[in-house]
């Protein structure tokens, strides 16, 4: 392995030492792909001991990156250049110029990032205006100890991160992001892209511009905001927040305080253990509520019916009310009722948790599970 140090400014505002990734070539491989182009791939790959609790922060602009942790006390980083250009001789001399390079602050932390050439071509900007440029992309594949925080941002591509208990943090502009069996707390924002999270604990947040976001089995506090794009939340314990402009969102089998705004989409809950709040514009709400613990249920919309599901063991204060709808609650015990024109107030079984419902307009129908 050949590694030559050389000054640098990178990316992220760095003035440093680094390594530029000049090693021997684990794979390199030609193809011919349409309209006279040709594909050249090439690997490489680089060992850094680390502590079992470092840092490692990777940084792309076009390719995917996959990270999960194995026994080692190091990280392995395999990066995958493809190249396409019009000839292979052209493909090598741009993939020589697209740099892999590294910084590391001792065993604590380790930075990878990918320097593009400023190459025109033989032509220049005519090669550019007719897109004859070459183009590269690097995909990174690591393998870490499970204790690190792993830290990517990426401009375009998909993220997927695996078994690791250190915390993680994503920032996407356009691709998907899949984390998987994540602890030490979460963070992911995305412009354009779906998340998919499963079998992770700590306090998480994600945040999307547009895509749909779909978390299964989370452990710990959990913050999702999106502009475009659905939710659908399973098997999560902890306060839930959810807010939305245009969004559907369902959650099934939590048990925690509950929190869902949305402008304008459905809102469907079922199997819920815990407290409940629920405000949108416009869009039809049924909850399924089979307990609510210490705490209370709360249902706001401006338009669209709401159908709600209760333990019959329960004990509830109802207040009702709807400018332009019909009210129906039907419990298996006498209650004491209050009705007027649009509105109910109802105790039953002594009124421990407060059920508040309003909606401007549409129909509202309470009954026991």
């Amino acid at each position: 392995m050949e590694v030559k140090a050389k000054r640098f400014s990178g990316a992220m505002g760095r003035t440093a030492a680094a390594a530029v990734l000049g090693l021997a070539l684990g794979l390199a491989a030609v193809s011919a792909s349409a309209g006279g182009r040709t594909d050249y791939l090439e690997e490489i790959s680089r060992t850094i001991q680390v502590d079992a609790d470092a840092v490692i922060v990777l940084t792309n602009t076009s390719g995917d990156t996959e990270v999960s942790s194995w026994s080692a006390s190091e990280i392995r980083v395999i990066a995958r250049k493809t190249v396409r250009a019009r000839s292979i001789a052209e493909a090598k001399e741009f993939a020589r110029d697209l740099l892999v390079q590294f910084d590391k602050d001792g065993t604590r932390r380790v930075e990878v990032w990918v320097e593009y050439p400023d190459w025109g071509g033989r032509e220049g900007i005519v090669d550019l205006i007719l897109s004859k440029r070459p183009t590269g992309s690097v995909d990174y594949e690591v393998k870490a100890p499970a204790g690190v925080r792993v830290e990517v941002h990426a401009t375009s591509g998909d993220v997927w991160v695996e078994d690791v208990s250190g915390g993680t943090a994503v920032t996407v502009t356009s691709g998907d992001v899949n984390l998987s069996e994540v602890s030490g707390g979460m963070v992911v924002t995305a412009t354009s892209g779906d998340v998919e999270v499963s079998r992770a604990a700590g306090t998480g947040a994600i945040s999307t511009t547009s895509g749909d976001v779909t978390v299964i089995g989370y452990d710990g506090d959990l913050a999702i905001g999106l502009t475009t794009g659905d939710v659908y939340c399973q098997d999560a314990t902890g306060l839930v927040t959810i807010a939305g402009t245009s969004t559907t969102v369902s959650v099934d089998n939590c048990e925690g305080n509950l929190a869902v705004a949305t402008s304008n989409g459905a809102v469907e809950i079922t199997e819920h253990r815990g407290a409940v709040r629920v405000e949108t514009v416009s869009g039809y709400v049924e909850v399924e509520i089979e307990s609510l613990e210490d705490g209370d249920c709360e249902i706001d919309t401006s338009s669209g019916d709401i159908d709600l599901e209760l333990d019959e063991e329960g004990s509830y204060l109802f207040i009702i009310e709807t400018a332009s709808g019909e009210i129906d609650v039907e419990m298996p015990e006498d209650m004491e009722v209050v009705a007027g024109r649009g509105t109910l107030r109802a105790v039953y079984r002594g009124g421990r948790n407060t059920v508040r419902i309003s909606t401007l307009s549409g129909d509202i129908t309470i009954e026991a599970m």
